[in-house]
């Protein structure tokens, strides 16, 4: 059987292998292939699901990531500020 992946859902920074779906040539069948975990058969609705999920993740793990910048950009600016009085 030959099966074409048609999503792939990256999962950066959480440490879990990243989701691919595919599907066979005649798009009959579905599956959901997580390296590690193998390859199910999956219905297009839950694989719909999947990828939302998935999504939800990744904007979570994107949100924290910008919180942690602003934080960390915030206190730069910080000390960028204190060594520009101690300079002048």
């Amino acid at each position: 059987m030959a099966l074409v992946v048609v999503a792939c859902v990256p999962t950066p920074g959480d440490g879990r292998p990243d989701c691919y779906f595919l599907t066979n040539v005649s798009h009959t069948a579905f599956f959901e292939f997580v390296p590690h975990f193998g390859l199910r058969r999956a219905n297009l609705e839950e694989a719909a699901e999947r990828v939302a999920a998935y999504r939800r993740h990744i904007e979570e793990i994107a949100a924290q990531a910008i919180s942690k910048a602003e934080k960390a950009s915030a206190i730069n600016g910080r000390f960028e500020a204190l060594f520009a009085q101690v300079a002048a």
